[in-house]
């Protein structure tokens, strides 16, 4: 139990401002491993989130509130990577699911960071978990962010 507690540590987490401008149409940049492309146009102030697994196991990352997509859990393969977009402002928790198994239909469960047995997260994952909160855009237009 403890190898995959920390197996979750190790998920590192990318912020990059969004204030750049879109590719142009007919450009397009490799998707990262496991990726899902969101190609809507990004509202200013808005950040593009990045996870990078740095371990020779796949793990779940979660989000609550998640992507501007809507997306709240993804599946991140070892030595992938997954971006997803979020609002200007956003306060949320992170955290790296470990020992996950779900059906088609999104149901399942986590040996860590469990999300009631759902693929995609309503809410916050339950201990343990190694987790990281952010607050984007915050206090003097800031970015602050806390691990536990």
């Amino acid at each position: 139990m403890r190898r995959l507690a920390t197996i979750a540590v190790v998920l590192a987490v990318t912020i990059a401002a969004s204030s750049c401008l879109p590719l142009p149409t007919g450009s397009a940049a490799p998707a990262p491993v496991g990726a899902k492309a969101e190609r809507a146009v990004v509202a200013p102030g808005a950040h593009t989130i990045i996870l990078l697994n740095r371990t020779e196991e796949t793990i779940w990352p979660a989000a609550w509130p998640g992507s501007t997509s809507g997306e709240t859990g993804w599946t991140l393969p070892a030595g992938g990577s997954v971006s997803f977009t979020v609002r200007a402002g956003w306060n949320a928790r992170l955290w790296g699911r470990t020992g996950c198994h779900f059906g088609v239909s999104g149901s399942g469960g986590c040996l860590t960071g469990d999300c009631d047995g759902a693929y995609q997260c309503k809410g916050w994952g339950h201990i343990p978990a190694t987790l990281a909160e952010y607050s984007l855009n915050s206090f003097a237009d800031l970015d602050f962010y806390d691990v536990s």
